[in-house]
């Protein structure tokens, strides 16, 4: 596909195709090739304008960053993605730069800046109606709460990003609703609850590694 588009001059769709490619980078664990790749993609995209793209391009070196633990270049390239989804009004892609900024700021420590962010996220996850997106915001919530030893406020976000992903048939973050609820109910000393998450807990995972499985047995047809 690269080839074709350089072939016929189609710059955006190299600008796709070489983000693409660095996207299958990232799920192989090659966050060096993945860099290369997402770099080359928004050189091309700078260089035809193409804004959109551009903020794509950042916020995924930003995670690459992230995944290395380069926190201050990751903070850099999501705040210049958030600055460019926001003139040109993506929605979408706002709520993704903050839930990214919010993860940085957990990582350093800094619940409260991240919580800020998180519920920025979620405000705009809500008014577009992203579900998904809304789960994950609040069990991302849900556990700085647990974090802060704020275990009912842990409690309310964490089910409702429970709720939502059953809602929607999103095991992982079912998953992670649920790991959250049996760690906040077993810190809380209710065995009962900690034990019904748990359990739940074990059939989710158990869930997603059959998935895994099954896709990679169609892979291999």
């Amino acid at each position: 596909s690269l080839k074709i588009r350089e072939e016929i001059g189609d710059q955006q769709g190299v600008g796709s195709a070489l983000n693409n490619i660095g996207n299958i980078y990232v799920f192989q664990g090659d966050d060096t090739k993945a860099l290369d790749y997402y770099l080359l993609s928004l050189k091309i995209r700078e260089e035809i304008g193409d804004q959109q793209g551009i903020a794509i391009s950042l916020n995924n070196i930003g995670e690459i960053y992230s995944d290395q633990g380069d926190h201050l270049k990751a903070l850099d390239n999501y705040s210049r993605g958030l600055k460019i989804f926001k003139e040109i009004s993506d929605q979408q892609g706002i709520s993704t730069s903050l839930n990214n900024t919010g993860y940085i700021y957990l990582q350093q420590g800094d619940y409260s800046k991240a919580l800020n962010y998180y519920f920025q996220s979620l405000q705009i996850r809500e008014e577009i109606g992203d579900q998904q997106g809304i789960a994950n915001s609040h069990n991302n919530i849900g556990n700085i709460y647990k974090k802060n030893g704020e275990y009912s406020k842990a409690i309310v976000h964490c089910g409702r990003g429970f709720e939502l992903a059953n809602g929607i048939g999103n095991l992982l973050e079912q998953k992670e609703g649920c790991e959250c609820l049996y760690e906040v109910y077993k810190l809380k000393g209710n065995v009962t609850k900690a034990l019904h998450y748990y359990e739940l807990f074990n059939k989710i995972e158990g869930s997603l590694n059959a998935e895994e499985t099954t896709k990679k047995l169609q892979q291999m047809e």
